[in-house]
């Protein structure tokens, strides 16, 4: 099983605020109607695909929903309800309080049959092959490293068992169009394109079933678009989920896969394992969320990490043009502007086990609408995937 050391609580402490003021507000979790129509139909529609897969007979089926929220096991996806054992996870502590009294006063197929835990995605507080059917709804962007969720997914999961993953498709058709990614913001640390997430699906798991479904037109058209449209654009490109906002994959474990254990530490922009040179400052991001920025090119960041691996979160931004990151010596240049805000990161996933060091620094990247040459980094993780004996 992955084990997590963690820095910061940042992000839980974004998404507790976030559900305990909901809660505070009587019906706020679930008044759709004070939504604009697409996201309604969005919703429903979403329903809609998941009932449609064909996952058989629960009643004897052992189901995990991971980024449960405050909304309680399997909210959008009732044909999961009649197992039995229902198993909710959120990495918000608040989240998971409010789904546990939801379970627990109201009556559900489930029944008493059902149990929370928390956990941030890296590492799943339950045994091998264990799992019948892993449901991951809208949460798999929230992960902060994709690879060891999926890894964590398979290890769970008995062999032919089920994962159902859920999430925006950071190219969708007319927000590309605009030079965009759709549903980029503060919530979504790792937003992927459909590409992308095949890539890390599919050399862990064989894809059954692909669908897309719309979320979203553009965001600027979203507000005026009227029931019918909105419920005829939700429809379009179920089987185009590449151009679709939103992806639905089902899948099943391959075999031949061996999910690998994995040590994270976290570099929180604070830790005092980094080292800055030249002009920096602390940002606020959103809510709770901050980072160092720095608008000059001469100002760098050290980090000094061991591992065999690295994820960066740099803050994306009308005032950011370009990064510069080196990685023992080996520097790749990366274009980091955005019209909105929001995360994006780089990740190296293979690099020899040992000492590490990481620099980075700011550039201009040749984008026109950059208002400036801003770096923001927000944490890095290091990842170290040999065996236990290695680790200890």
């Amino acid at each position: 099983m992955a084990t997590a050391t963690v820095t910061t609580n940042e992000m839980t402490d974004y998404w507790d605020a976030g559900f305990l003021a909901a809660e505070a507000k009587p019906g706020s979790f679930y008044d759709l109607n004070k939504l604009p129509a697409i996201t309604q139909a969005s919703h429903y529609r979403r329903m809609a695909v998941l009932e449609s897969l064909p996952i058989g007979d629960v009643a004897d089926k052992v189901i995990v929903d991971y980024g449960v929220g405050p909304w309680g096991f399997a909210c959008v996806f009732p044909k999961l309800h009649p197992c039995r054992q229902a198993i909710g996870i959120d990495l918000s502590p608040e989240a998971v309080r409010i789904s546990d009294r939801l379970s627990r006063s109201q009556t559900f197929p489930y029944g008493d049959r059902f149990r929370y835990l928390t956990s941030t995605g890296s590492a799943i507080d339950l045994p091998d092959h264990s799992v019948d059917i892993v449901f991951a709804g809208e949460s798999i962007e929230h992960v902060f490293n994709v690879d060891a969720f999926l890894d964590e997914v398979h290890r769970v999961l008995v062999p032919g068992g089920t994962f159902i993953v859920t999430t925006p498709n950071a190219d969708a058709l007319l927000y590309k169009a605009h030079g965009e990614r759709y549903c980029h913001n503060a919530e979504h640390v790792s937003l992927m394109t459909y590409g992308e997430l095949r890539a890390l699906m599919d050399g862990r798991f064989d894809v059954t079933a692909a669908r897309g479904f719309n979320g979203s037109f553009y965001r600027t058209f979203d507000g005026v678009a009227d029931e019918t449209f909105a419920t005829a654009w939700t429809a379009a490109f179920e089987q185009r989920p590449e151009l679709a906002t939103g992806i639905i994959l089902m899948a099943t474990p391959k075999a031949v896969h061996q999910p690998r254990r994995a040590r994270e530490t976290e570099f929180h922009h604070t830790s005092p394992a980094l080292t800055y040179t030249g002009a920096w400052d602390k940002c606020t991001l959103h809510g709770p969320l901050t980072a160092a920025v720095t608008p000059s090119p001469e100002s760098r960041v050290r980090l000094e990490f061991e591992g065999d691996g690295l994820i960066v979160f740099l803050w994306s931004h009308p005032w950011c043009s370009g990064v510069r990151l080196t990685v023992d010596g080996v520097a790749l240049d990366r274009a980091i502007y955005s019209p909105i805000g929001g995360f994006v990161q780089q990740r190296w996933l293979d690099l020899q086990p040992g000492r590490h060091v990481l620099e980075m620094a700011s550039t201009d990247a040749g984008e026109p609408a950059a208002r400036g040459t801003n770096l923001m980094f927000w944490k890095a993780i290091a990842i170290d995937r040999r065996s236990p004996e290695a680790i200890a």
